[in-house]
């Protein structure tokens, strides 16, 4: 079950995105940067404040008690990364919902420092893929043309 707090007070350090789940041999483990950004400010003083969508029974103690406006889903983003000798395969399994800049409790949108991932995990995926083959073409191309 969710344990983060919604919270009206003011905050130093929004960060806005997807809270993701890795699967990993020992089972679900929250990742991303989200959670590693969140967890850094918090670490260094910052009062951190988190807008994310998930499912509702998505576990927030890793968050060690920084404040989470959670959009609903019905699935949290989940990803497995998978070692090869060539660097990681990420797989993409799950997504939850596009956040918008809406989506920020009106509280938190004067931050002075805001983080923010907004659209959807999986155009990012998207992105760095479209990114990697056209990188291939060019080599591709370039070995062609020698």
């Amino acid at each position: 079950m969710s344990t983060g707090l919604i919270t009206t007070e003011p905050i130093d350090y929004l960060v806005v995105g997807h809270v993701p789940q890795d699967i990993t041999p020992t089972g679900l483990m929250m990742g991303g940067t989200v959670t590693y950004a969140a967890l850094t400010a918090q670490a260094l003083g910052y009062k951190v404040g988190i807008v994310t969508s998930a499912r509702d029974d998505l576990d927030l103690n890793p968050l060690n008690g920084i404040p989470v406006h959670l959009i609903p889903a019905e699935y949290s983003t989940t990803f497995k990364n998978q070692p090869t000798p060539f660097g990681r395969q990420q797989y993409l399994y799950h997504t939850a919902k596009t956040l918008a800049a809406g989506d920020i409790p009106v509280a938190w949108q004067t931050a002075p420092i805001i983080h923010a991932h907004l659209g959807h995990i999986a155009d990012i995926v998207r992105q760095a893929r479209a990114v990697r083959q056209a990188r291939e073409v060019r080599e591709l191309d370039a070995t062609a043309t020698t």
